[in-house]
């Protein structure tokens, strides 16, 4: 399978870059500790959607108190109201990978947190896909293309 989607040879490329861009969802992309989470709920700004909720927060301070990873960060809070530990997992990876997918296109330096409203019924990744990047376009992240 020469130049698959896995491979380095079969990643994206940027429009007028020859670099390719990486699509991978690394532990620096990946919003973890019960202070960074009680950070982004406190001090971020909620955006509702009819599927998800998604808290929004800048990285900021001095450029000595940034941490390493400038790109954005997600975290995931996903009740037990979505349904049965398959379900809840399911959700996670659609949002996981729409994420991983598109987070070339947010601004760097933002905190995310994504919590599925116990109604929420994505069949495919193309419907997560699509509330995630609604409300990243509300809160402004998005990139221009």
């Amino acid at each position: 399978m020469a130049g698959g989607a896995c491979s380095p040879s079969g990643a994206k490329k940027a429009a007028g870059s020859s670099s390719p861009i990486n699509l991978s969802f690394r532990r620096a992309s990946r919003l973890s500790g019960n202070d960074a989470y009680d950070r982004v709920f406190t001090k971020g700004r909620k955006l509702a959607g009819p599927e998800l909720l998604l808290w929004v927060w800048r990285r900021g301070g001095q450029p000595s108190q940034q941490p390493a990873v400038r790109g954005p960060r997600l975290g995931l809070s996903v009740s037990r109201k979505i349904g049965g530990a398959v379900r809840r997992s399911r959700v996670k990876r659609l949002l996981r990978e729409a994420f991983r997918l598109n987070k070339h296109r947010m601004a760097p330096g933002y905190d995310l947190i994504a919590y599925p409203r116990p109604g929420c019924r994505w069949k495919s990744l193309g419907d997560a896909e699509g509330s995630l990047l609604n409300l990243c376009q509300r809160a402004g992240i998005l990139l221009k293309p």
